[in-house]
């Protein structure tokens, strides 16, 4: 005869296996690789004004599952992502050049991508693509949303940030030359005897 402890007990194991968080995954993030090697810098990319490519990785861990990837997983692997990349300020993105199945949509201002392995999965740092962007003056070029299907096909969203960012253009000769400027004009003005 069962018990009410022995019911108990049950109940509560098979809420634990039931209610158990997902594996933890390592952090995944995008980035801007420099010199494109799949480095990420150690802080905001700082470009000034024109025309540069960007070089867009995306990064998660290196631990393989021990079970089926892209189904029960355990592991680190990416199945599917979905980036989307705006820019603030007045840059434009003339043209993206995927890696591999990439799919994307491309706006004067935005891109949306995605892609994925669903056999096997992604580890490690892997490239999206290189997008070109023309930037006329101070802005940033961010992560706007990003969100990957995990190992076990839990969905991850990816923190948002800036990849690049453009200063503005020096003033500083300008304003000198201004303020020298304004004090001749000053000097020059006739003075009025009462």
């Amino acid at each position: 005869m069962t018990n009410h402890r022995d019911i108990l007990r049950s109940l509560v194991v098979t809420a634990l296996v039931l209610f158990a968080p997902a594996a933890a995954m390592a952090q995944v993030t995008v980035f801007h690789s420099p010199n494109d090697d799949g480095t990420a810098p150690a802080e905001i990319v700082e470009v000034a004004p024109g025309a540069h490519t960007l070089h867009i990785y995306l990064q998660t861990g290196s631990t393989p599952s021990t079970v089926d990837p892209c189904n029960a997983g355990d592991g680190d692997e990416i199945c599917q992502w979905l980036v989307h990349v705006n820019a603030q300020g007045p840059i434009t993105f003339p043209a993206f050049t995927p890696v591999g199945d990439v799919r994307y949509r491309l706006d004067p201002s935005e891109l949306s991508a995605t892609g994925g392995d669903f056999d096997l999965g992604q580890l490690g740092v892997f490239k999206l693509g290189d997008l070109a962007i023309d930037a006329q003056d101070a802005g940033t070029v961010t992560l706007a949303y990003g969100e990957v299907a995990s190992a076990d096909l839990s969905r991850v969203f990816v923190e948002s940030g800036d990849l690049i960012m453009l200063p503005e253009p020096n003033t500083t000769i300008g304003l000198v030359a201004g303020i020298f400027g304004l004090a001749g004009l000053t000097r020059r003005r006739p003075r009025h005897v009462v």
